[in-house]
């Protein structure tokens, strides 16, 4: 087994925070990130047991279990509404300012080739942001686990956001783009040919004699695209 195993790409694990307002149940990937560090050993705590009969070897305990994890990357925003990414604002002006009880989250993390979520309630500790003069912004956050951490099926949990052209839902104050948030009358209308909607289309598509009528779209269906491009309205995360 150890002769066929192949080491796995950093840049395919995933992560994602749990929008807590949002119904249904709302998960916010978070973009841009360029580095990540996970420590399964932070905030772990011993209790030495060595006595006597331990016959000069030293013996422990552990009494606790902890884990961070920290990402960076950089700023991200809308370059159309000038919103920041959806994740990443979230996190910067929502969950970062709650304080007690209320500042708990669930996030959730995993690679690409994993078939299960790892599910955390936990803190958030926000990072240095700032650049030099030929730099992109960066961002960072520290997240810190509280209790046991869970597992969840990569198919349930929720559905991944969806961004749509024209379509931005507000979380705390800020712009973010979601399928739940979307309007619910888009899907009603889609396009008979193809079963896609056109590219910033909002209404039915109506044809004189096959023709789109003029300042409409007219989209010509693909084979076998139409099934395909319903199913893709609904992400499944990689």
């Amino acid at each position: 087994m150890a002769a066929n195993s192949r080491p796995i790409d950093a840049r395919r694990w995933h992560f994602e925070v749990q929008d807590a307002d949002a119904s249904p149940e709302t998960w916010l990937p978070i973009a841009g990130l360029t580095s990540f560090t996970h420590n399964p050993g932070e905030n772990g705590e011993t209790a030495e047991t060595t006595a006597f009969d331990s016959e000069g070897y030293y013996e422990q305990d552990v009494m606790q279990r902890g884990a961070t994890i920290e990402i960076e990357g950089q700023y991200r925003i809308d370059p159309k509404s000038g919103a920041q990414d959806p994740g990443q604002a979230y996190i910067d002006t929502v969950w970062s300012n709650r304080l007690g009880i209320d500042s708990r989250n669930t996030v959730r993390w995993r690679h690409a080739s994993q078939q299960a979520w790892v599910v955390w309630e936990a803190t958030v500790t926000p990072g240095e942001q700032g650049g030099e003069t030929n730099d992109k912004t960066s961002w960072s956050a520290t997240i810190t686990r509280c209790g046991k951490p869970t597992t969840a099926p990569v198919t349930g949990g929720g559905r991944r956001p969806v961004r749509r052209p024209g379509r931005a839902a507000e979380v705390g104050g800020r712009h973010f783009h979601s399928a739940e948030q979307a309007d619910p009358e888009a899907d009603r209308h889609v396009h008979r040919a193809g079963g896609r909607h056109p590219v910033g289309h909002r209404g039915p598509v109506r044809h004189d004699r096959g023709q789109a009528r003029q300042g409409e779209r007219h989209l010509e269906p693909e084979p076998d695209q139409g099934r395909a491009d319903h199913q893709d309205r609904e992400v499944s995360t990689p």
